[in-house]
């Protein structure tokens, strides 16, 4: 399976993106994040992977379209 890791805006904190097989809930996707005593992990099956996806690219395209406005 495939692990991605994206850092934050200044290049550190870096968030891990995996594929893994579930014994009972079959394939799934996970974006943990781990700091110190704090820690985030959130799985979602293949399509809300694609869905969360495509809802990032739309939030970041919405600053150009705001500055096509302005």
């Amino acid at each position: 399976m495939k692990t991605v890791q994206i850092n934050n805006f200044c290049g550190t904190f870096p968030i891990k993106i995996y594929a893994h097989i579930h014994p009972s809930l079959g394939n799934l996707v996970s974006i943990i994040r781990e700091s110190g005593s704090f820690s985030f992990h959130h799985p979602m099956t293949p399509e809300q992977a694609r869905e969360m996806a495509s809802a990032l690219v739309v939030v970041a395209d919405s600053f150009e379209e705001q500055n096509e406005t302005s």
